[in-house]
């Protein structure tokens, strides 16, 4: 058992490896709660599934534990002081599509002694001191054999079955009468457990001979499928083509452009971007994908319901939205969709439910992230990766993502380098914010001298107001209050032309600082009363962005 290697003073890394649909991530899952106890500073799970560039899982691991960047330093050296001290149980969940970390993890390990990591990968990291725990497909009961139903149900895949079978319809039982069809499902289906809780589901409509027999007929390897990949994973594949085949057509197309979404999904988003035409029906739709365990709900802060796919679904929903040739036309609209998100929520994120719009871009942080990416690609809409990167520097800051943010921020500006476009200014916005916030105050001072002087130069209204206050901001954290004071008072000035109480606030209680630099008390005092009631209706002041 892996509980009892884990026991062991020498294991410090279990690696769980097999095929999608195994259930690595719920094995690990259990494993966690099993150890909670020997671990008395906590046991941690890290979803990676939503990366696949090895240089942000550091980063993404820290998040999870709750330590915050700072300083300048890469995530990696926080983590590595974090747990000098700490006796921890680390799981990573999904490792294969960042295997490259790899020995950013071995590093986690050489941190403190006291730190355990469960890893869950499609192949193991070949790192030292790994041992690789290869999960089985669930035991099935053996062909040509006369078993009693007590003897059955003692094989766990006929007990998966029938507890999913249970959970779609209450009055489902193992019977003489279809135990045969319920032992043959399992044996097609190789006891893979994704595999099982699908065509489960089916028992909703069908008997298990019936399923039997859709199975008999139709579950197939994909066309063009990969000669190499294991056996069962091709099944698993089929299972899924299967499960597919059996949603009419309006239903085939709401699943395959659910797979542009990364993370997670709400209602108005998939009717935005997946039905411009208003020809779905998009909650029943998702009410099938639902009972079908095409698409699962996820816990939200929202009123609306959110909504996700299993990585495995997902991928299979992308190849046949690429294959139906809607692939380009669905990232567009998912791209412009989480643009006008960003352009929708500025006041709000600044303004007084920052907190509450905060949590919900958290949530769509993932989304964020691809559109951002496919803005970036060679063709694309720089603007929206632009100004989806200087509206996400408030979120990076406030959560954390000093580093992340600053990667992107440095991409999307180099990106840009070649144009004078509002997305340069922009791009150039983030990336002096990100500096600063990581204590590069002369980089920043470069940037932003930068993107003022294109904004001016373009009468870029917006990148002005902006590159003004961050100016100011910058000038203050490096003392030189009588510039600082200069560039503050043209962002409060402008500030009066906008909407957001929290814009103008924060210029004023910068500009009190400056002021107080000078000697000028009196005057910072007067800042400072007219910045309290705009701060105030935030319910938030300490969120200032400053270094």
């Amino acid at each position: 058992m892996v509980s009892d290697l884990l026991s062991q003073s020498s294991v410090r890394l279990v690696t769980l490896t097999g095929p999608g649909g195994m259930g690595k991530t719920r094995l690990s899952l259990e494993l966690g709660q099993q150890l909670f106890d020997r671990f008395p500073d906590g046991v941690f799970f890290v979803d990676l599934a939503p990366i696949t560039d090895p240089a942000l899982v550091a980063s993404t691991i820290a998040h999870a534990m709750g330590v915050r960047e700072g300083g300048g330093r890469p995530p990696f050296e926080n983590l590595r002081d974090f747990l000098a001290d700490k006796t921890v149980l680390i799981i990573l969940d999904n490792m294969e599509q960042v295997i490259a970390a790899a020995p950013m993890v071995a590093g986690l390990l050489a941190a403190g002694p006291s730190v355990k990591l469960i890893a869950t990968s499609r192949i193991p990291l070949q790192i030292r001191g790994e041992r690789e725990y290869p999960l089985a497909t669930l035991p099935v009961p053996p062909a040509d054999t006369f078993l009693s139903l007590e003897d059955l149900q003692s094989y766990e895949a006929v007990r998966l079955f029938v507890r999913r079978a249970q959970a779609v319809k209450p009055s489902f039982e193992l019977t003489t009468e279809n135990a045969a069809a319920v032992v043959d499902i399992c044996r097609r289906l190789d006891g893979l457990p994704l595999a099982l809780e699908i065509v489960a589901t089916r028992l909703r409509m069908l008997s298990p001979n019936a399923i039997l027999k859709r199975l008999d007929r139709s579950l197939k390897l994909l066309v063009g499928g990969a000669a190499d990949l294991p056996t069962r994973q091709q099944t698993m594949r089929g299972t899924i083509d299967w499960s597919y085949d059996l949603l009419r057509p309006e239903e085939q197309t709401l699943f395959a452009c659910l797979g542009v979404f990364v993370g997670g999904f709400t209602m108005p988003a998939v009717e935005v971007i997946c039905n411009p035409g208003d020809t779905l029906d998009i909650f029943t739709g998702l009410e099938v994908l639902l009972s079908n365990s095409l698409v699962r709900q996820i816990e939200s802060p929202r009123e609306e319901p959110h909504f996700a796919m299993l990585q495995t679904i997902r991928d299979y929903a992308l190849e046949k939205l690429e294959a139906d040739g809607e692939l380009d036309a669905v990232r567009l609209a998912h791209a412009q969709y989480f643009y006008q998100y960003a352009v929708d929520e500025w006041s709000e994120i600044n303004g007084p439910h920052a907190t509450e719009a905060m949590a919900l871009v958290e949530e769509d942080h993932d989304n964020f992230r691809a559109a951002m990416s496919w803005g970036l690609e060679p063709g694309n809409d720089l603007m929206i990766a632009s100004y989806i990167c200087v509206f996400l520097a408030w979120f990076w800051y406030r959560y954390g993502y000093f580093q992340e943010g600053r990667e992107w921020a440095d991409r999307v500006m180099a990106a840009t380098e070649s144009t004078t476009s509002p997305a340069r200014i922009l791009a150039t916005i983030a990336a002096a914010m990100m500096a600063m916030w990581q204590g590069d105050l002369d980089v920043a001072d470069e940037r932003i001298v930068r993107s003022l002087g294109l904004a001016l130069a373009g009468d870029f209204d917006l990148g002005v107001t902006i590159s003004h206050f961050v100016y100011g901001i910058n000038l203050v954290n490096q003392g030189r209050d009588r510039e600082s004071y200069a560039q503050l008072m043209q962002a409060a000035e402008r500030f009066d032309q906008g909407d957001s109480g929290w814009d103008k606030g924060n210029a004023l209680i910068h500009l009190a600082n400056a002021t107080l630099g000078l000697g000028e008390l009196a005057t910072a005092e007067t800042w400072l009363q007219q910045a309290q009631p705009l701060v105030e209706q935030i319910g938030d002041p300490g969120r200032s962005p400053s270094a």
